[in-house]
């Protein structure tokens, strides 16, 4: 995943490289733009630091964070502060509790 100023302008010129490992696409950027999120291909959710210096864009170390097994855009966004996540997850793998239906519960009541 590269990143790169828009619109473009001569101080800010070029792409920087992002990721080493590729990204799956749709990443999300921390409020002041110091840190940008996004899924790698191998379901890991990064962090990478960006730095604004002058003319220079600069990315930073780069972070895995967790298992995002999250699919399909739009499935996770940050807080403005980068602390929190929510993410859309499939309920596949879990087990559905019991549900108990009552019926004419008034009547017990009654007793």
């Amino acid at each position: 995943m590269f990143i790169m100023p828009f619109p473009p302008t001569p101080e800010l010129a070029g792409k920087r490289q992002v990721s080493t490992g590729g990204a799956a696409g749709d990443p999300r950027w921390r409020k002041d733009g110091r840190e940008i999120f996004y899924k790698g291909l191998d379901g890991q959710l990064f962090s990478s630091e960006v730095t604004f210096s002058g003319s220079t864009l600069e990315v930073g170390a780069t972070r895995s964070l967790f298992n995002a097994s999250v699919s399909g855009a739009d499935a996770f966004d940050v807080t403005a502060d980068g602390q929190r996540f929510l993410m859309l997850t499939s309920r596949e793998q879990e087990s559905a509790a019991p549900l108990t239906l009552i019926q004419n519960w008034t009547a017990a009541l009654a007793r």
